[in-house]
């Protein structure tokens, strides 16, 4: 949550700061490469996890770990692209790699919990990315993007985005791997 926030609300002024794009250009370029890759990384995500699951059921998390650790190079690659359209290629396949973890993360908590507490498993998932993610991440980029500004300037933006996307997905992704050791066994737990 905390790169997917950090992207979908700081890319927009990163594209507009670094490369003087309006924001309508900003909003029909970005909106549809975050729009597609989304929606297309969530689905793909439960095809993958369905399908690998039947090999075993640590593979619900493997889709979601190599995914996420893709994200990061792709991500930094098109933060450091020189041009936007160039930006742009390399965040589709990123942001959609980001979106992959939807439906496999979820699924394993439904299967963790008793069935009388998936709506509050559920819920309980979408306050902590809410919380990380919009509560704490977004106003913490932008406070270091102003920070770092003088040393920066414009790109002040870019240079905290590549930190956090190079640092917190190879994290998540650690520990989504890390994850796949416990999941058999606890999904086979009963009560």
């Amino acid at each position: 949550a905390i790169a997917n926030f950090g992207m979908m609300i700081w890319a927009p002024i990163y594209l507009q700061r670094s490369f003087g794009l309006s924001a309508s250009q900003t909003g029909i370029w970005f909106g549809l490469v975050n729009g597609i890759a989304s929606a297309l990384g969530v689905w793909l995500g439960g095809q993958f996890g369905d399908r690998l699951m039947q090999r075993g059921k640590q593979h619900l998390l493997t889709v979601p770990a190599v995914a996420v650790a893709l994200a990061s190079p792709l991500l930094v690659l098109g933060l450091l692209a020189p041009q936007w359209p160039g930006a742009m290629v390399l965040f589709f396949p990123g942001l959609l790699c980001l979106w992959v973890l939807v439906g496999p993360c979820y699924s394993a908590v439904q299967g963790l919990v008793p069935a009388t507490s998936r709506a509050t498993a559920s819920a309980s998932i979408l306050l902590m990315q809410n919380l990380f993610g919009l509560g704490l991440a977004v106003p913490v980029i932008g406070w270091l993007s102003d920070h770092f500004k003088p040393e920066w300037g414009t790109d002040s933006v870019r240079y905290v985005l590549v930190a956090v996307v190079s640092i917190v997905p190879l994290a998540a992704a650690g520990l989504l791997w890390s994850a796949r050791k416990y999941l058999p066994e606890e999904l086979d737990r009963e009560g």
